[in-house]
């Protein structure tokens, strides 16, 4: 079957993975708020469980949409490489709309049977059900939905192709987390002097969720069918064979390690402060009382203004409601412009200065949200702050992860991703209610300073960024440096990269050219993902990355570039051979637009003008593989690759 690879972002496979993937987030999240709220009311409020308070409705609700993918990892991984990704796709988007429909029945059972508390606490427990049900969904759609990915677009392009689908995929749980908050504020039920609990209309939430399910499930037809990456795979789906060389794969390569580190991180450290908005939102619902005997001032927020404004009039626990959907909304936001923001700023390559920037951003903005309770006005921008630096520090690292995932395993390479995320999801959920309880050491008023633990656990979270941080820096040392480069190279030089498809995703490469300055060195390193070691034969024992040969400690030798120019090419080669017995060589060029040169560059049409781009650096087209063995490469087999323009 011919590859249906894009060059433009407006082909109807991706167009339709878009929308599709935009109804399950937007469905995951909706969900997710609603059950917490519900089952908050219901069993804590209502039924007055013994076993259990807000903070532990938090943990199950949070604990039942992870665990599907700590179990079934390993399966959805292997499916994904043996079957087409669009059938996988097909067959799960056909599964939500049955488990929509599940939630519609939980919603209407007290209304058929009676709101019984034995109905209530089964309706309950039904919607923590359908939690799980779209965490089994979303296990196995991620590896298809990121594993086709590379498949349907070009690698020109993947980047921003990249940045559009995190883009929308926060714009959906933006507005699923903002419209299960706000409708069930105005569909939920109400609980009576005794406590009882009253259903209300919330099971036309479930009927909203079900029609965008279907609508989802025919968007995902749109998507031409792509052939199996691994179909002969003989592993069984229910082994953990795929799963352990998966692991030994990405074990072996500082790259992928770095890829999937960086996202598991992400994604501990953004569950953490989810569940700590929960959190506060629900300590929010029994601080009135407190706050009316206490001698503090309390000064409204954006937030707090924007919820007077939609709900005037409404009680402290509506409010409560409204403001966490709000946060949380914010925070999405923030996440949704970040990750087109990288798109676009990444251009047609890997732009891996986005981590350590993004990442800082993320340390120190959490450190500002632990300023909340001193600063109450400084929450809603930070939040909206923290997910910019977010999106700018995710969207690479995915980017990364598809292009040197290799092509017959890409779908157990995410699968694995999503497992080392639960493993850090499941951490965050262990580790709240520890920190919730340090936190709360020393603290008198129960009421009011129930709130200031939400201030601490920000606090917390600039902790887990900031370890995060110090991991990838651990990977890759070389991320301050591309860092401030890239900075440089924004002020001034815009740089453009041609031909970097030409750079195989594994295995030795030399960068064969002239890089004598220090901004043609920054430029090639800014050009290429791998780590990058400039060779000079007249200083090999110096300090410096000029006369390296062997790469850092724990990188091998297949995730680094070596740059070097072409009189040593052979020399550079045999230094090589000692550890790898198979090299690639690409030759490069560095071009810098001259404005008075630009007339004679149009008349030769040598090289294509862009005004945009103050310097390009050019890949060689014609990729050659040599053999150590024969380690002399003349000249002449270097000027038979053409000249990318």
């Amino acid at each position: 079957m011919e590859s249906i690879c894009s060059r433009h972002l407006t082909n109807r496979s991706f167009i339709g993975l878009l929308l599709a993937q935009f109804a399950a987030a937007f469905n995951d999240h909706t969900i997710q708020v609603v059950a917490t709220f519900y089952a908050a009311d219901v069993l804590v409020r209502g039924l007055r469980s013994r076993w259990f308070d807000e903070t532990g409705v938090i943990t199950i609700v949070t604990a039942s949409f992870i665990i599907p993918f700590l179990l079934f990892s390993p399966i959805a991984g292997a499916i994904a490489d043996r079957k087409s990704k669009r059938d996988v796709l097909l067959f799960w988007k056909g599964a939500e709309v049955l488990f929509m429909a599940v939630s519609l029945g939980a919603f209407l059972l007290p209304h058929f049977v009676g709101a019984s508390p034995m109905s209530l606490r089964t309706s309950a427990w039904l919607l923590v059900a359908v939690v799980f049900f779209m965490g089994t969904h979303s296990t196995f759609f991620v590896p298809a939905k990121y594993g086709i990915m590379p498949e349907i677009l070009d690698t020109s392009v993947l980047s921003k192709g990249n940045g559009l689908l995190e883009g929308s995929s926060f714009v959906a749980q933006i507005l699923g987390t903002a419209f299960g908050g706000y409708l069930y504020f105005y569909l939920k039920g109400t609980l009576g002097e005794g406590g009882e609990f009253f259903p209300g209309r919330e099971w036309l939430i479930a009927i909203v969720l079900l029609v965008i399910s279907i609508a989802g499930f025919a968007a995902a037809w749109m998507i031409e069918r792509v052939p199996a990456a691994n179909a002969e795979s003989s592993s069984r789906w229910s082994s953990f064979v795929p799963l352990r060389n998966s692991m030994r794969l990405i074990l072996g390569s500082r790259t992928l390690l770095l890829a999937t580190t960086g996202i598991a991180f992400f994604i501990c450290t953004t569950l953490f402060l989810r569940q700590t908005l929960f959190l506060e939102g629900e300590s929010h619902k029994e601080s009135t009382v407190a706050i009316a005997h206490s001698d503090r001032d309390f000064e409204a927020t954006l937030d707090d203004l924007a919820v007077d404004d939609a709900a005037p009039g409404a009680s402290n626990a509506q409010r409560a409601e409204l403001r966490v959907a709000l946060r949380i909304a914010m925070l999405g936001l923030g996440i949704g412009l970040g990750c087109w923001l990288s798109g676009v700023l990444a251009g047609n390559r890997v732009e891996l200065a986005m981590v350590p920037i993004g990442g800082t951003a993320i340390a120190v903005l959490m450190g500002l949200l632990s300023c909340g309770g001193r600063l109450p006005w400084i929450v809603p921008p930070a939040l909206v702050a923290v997910g910019l630096a977010g999106g700018i520090y995710i969207v690479p690292l995915y980017t990364l992860l598809q292009l040197r995932a290799p092509k017959d395993s890409k779908g157990s390479l995410v699968a694995t991703s999503n497992l080392l995320n639960v493993t850090g999801g499941l951490g965050a959920v262990l580790i709240f209610p520890l920190a919730t309880i340090v936190c709360g050491f020393g603290l008198e008023n129960e009421g009011i300073d129930r709130l200031t633990i939400t201030n601490r656990l920000f606090l917390c979270s600039t902790v887990l960024a900031a370890l995060c941080m110090a991991v990838l820096l651990w990977l890759r040392n070389d991320l301050p440096r591309r860092a401030f480069g890239w900075i440089t190279s924004r002020q001034r030089r815009r740089l453009r990269v041609s031909g970097l498809e030409n750079v195989p995703s594994t295995g030795a490469l030399v960068v064969v050219g002239s890089a004598e300055s220090a901004l043609d060195r920054m430029l090639i390193e800014a050009a290429i993902d791998r780590y990058v070691i400039f060779y000079n034969a007249k200083s090999p024992k110096s300090s410096n990355d000029c006369g390296m040969i062997r790469p850092p400690w724990g990188m091998k030798p297949k995730d680094v570039a070596w740059v070097c120019s072409v009189d040593r090419l052979s020399e550079v080669i045999e230094l090589v051979n000692q550890n790898v017995s198979r090299v690639s060589v690409v030759p490069f060029w560095i071009d810098f637009y001259e404005k008075e040169a630009e007339k004679e560059l149009r008349k030769t049409h040598a090289v294509k003008v862009d005004r945009r781009c103050r310097s390009v650096v050019k890949l060689g087209s014609s990729l050659r593989d040599y053999d150590c063995e024969n380690a002399r490469v003349t000249i002449a087999k270097l000027g038979e690759m053409e000249v990318v323009s």
